[in-house]
């Protein structure tokens, strides 16, 4: 699945929640390398940023041998990704690769080593481990019929290799244009994985940030954060969110989304003391209504 199909699924993750675990399930066999791939699309309102997180390459395992053959295989795989396996054996043998995983799925592959007895191949890991990492059995059989000058060569070779759960993290922040300073401003974030950490970075006028906990991605797909906006707060906030899950952090917007403090009317009472940290990371807040229906 290439990312531009990607994108245009996202597309309809606002009317859908449930596209969010679809498109996180396709774009998690799609064959990326190590490091990080990031992209963004548009979706109704704004920016649909994601990021596709693996671990870092692991170096290879020593050579793992038996008779005249010896394998190299690397510590860890991602889920999608490439597994390569490198053979030193007897000239010409003929090999028999057999990757086992765990949900009783094989696959095989029969090469034959060149002669220098030597051979690489290279398979797709198309296994997404329940959790985050898992094992594959990879098994090297290497053969070859007695000659004159060589014995018969009848070597296995066993060895594992770690599977990494390809996590791929979708999210969306939605704020209203504006609100009212001793008002509440209503954050809403979405995102693709149950359980993803939400943290806020509120950029006030004066330079001061505050980083506050927004609670978890819940089975909705969202996470709802109420800010209740100082009385004598004066010039725009700056809104940013951070979704981290399994090691892999997504920072949305690029830019802080801006939210306009307007002044508070006449009629409108200062908001109380008492009120400051009372409704974080709630589903709901009091103060302008229309707040939660704003910029998307």
């Amino acid at each position: 699945m290439s990312t531009t199909s990607a994108v245009s699924a996202s597309r309809r993750i606002i009317r859908q929640p449930a596209a969010f675990v679809a498109l996180a399930l396709a774009l998690a066999f799609a064959p990326l390398g190590s490091g990080t791939a990031r992209a963004a699309g548009r979706w109704p309102g704004g920016t649909v940023p994601f990021v596709v997180g693996t671990m870092a390459r692991a170096p290879r395992l020593s050579p793992l041998k038996s008779g005249l053959t010896a394998v190299e295989l690397p510590q860890q795989v991602t889920s999608g990704g490439r597994l390569t396996v490198v053979v030193s054996t007897a000239p010409h043998a003929r090999l028999t690769i057999v990757v086992a995983y765990p949900d009783g799925r094989t696959t095989t592959m029969v090469r034959r080593a060149n002669g220098e007895g030597a051979a690489r191949v290279s398979l797709d890991v198309m296994y997404q481990p329940p959790t985050s990492a898992e094992s594959i059995l990879v098994t090297v059989h290497a053969v070859r019929a007695a000659t004159r000058r060589e014995a018969v060569l009848d070597d296995t070779v066993t060895g594992k290799v770690t599977v990494l759960q390809h996590i791929v993290l979708l999210g969306h922040v939605r704020v209203p244009p504006t609100v009212a300073a001793g008002g509440k401003m209503r954050i809403v974030v979405t995102s693709n994985q149950v359980g993803a950490q939400v943290r806020l970075r509120l950029t006030h006028a004066d330079g001061q940030v505050e980083v506050v906990s927004a609670g978890a991605i819940d089975g909705r797909h969202m996470a709802t954060y109420v800010y209740p906006v100082p009385a004598d707060e004066r010039g725009p906030i700056g809104v940013q969110a951070v979704i981290s899950y399994w090691g892999v952090d997504l920072n949305l917007p690029v830019r802080p989304d801006t939210v306009t403090v307007r002044a508070r009317s006449q009629g409108q009472p200062k908001a109380r003391k008492s009120d400051n940290g009372g409704h974080h990371g709630h589903g709901h807040g009091g103060g302008n209504g229309g707040d939660g229906d704003g910029r998307v």
